[in-house]
């Protein structure tokens, strides 16, 4: 992936990259850290078409994504760490 830094990115924002994963692999782990105190780790984009509850209805009409139909339940583990 291709990274840019400017003159405006912020001194605490920092990307890590590793090559344990071969080119053309997929790791799907996603992490966030927020200001080095709370932590989420988990394997599914955190965005609208994944949305789902622990009922995994299939037709819950709070799961959408943009031009198509009402996206599949999904499972899926995340993970919230917090403190220093």
């Amino acid at each position: 992936p291709s990274l840019r830094f400017n003159w405006n990115t912020d001194t605490s924002l920092h990307f890590e990259q590793d090559n344990q994963i071969p080119f053309g692999g997929c790791h799907h782990q996603k992490v966030v850290v927020i200001d080095d105190l709370l932590a989420f780790c988990g394997g599914l984009d955190i965005t609208r078409g994944r949305w789902d509850t622990s009922e995994h209805l299939t037709n819950n009409p709070y799961r959408t994504e943009q031009g198509s139909s009402t996206p599949r339940p999904h499972h899926d583990m995340q993970m919230a760490v917090s403190g220093p």
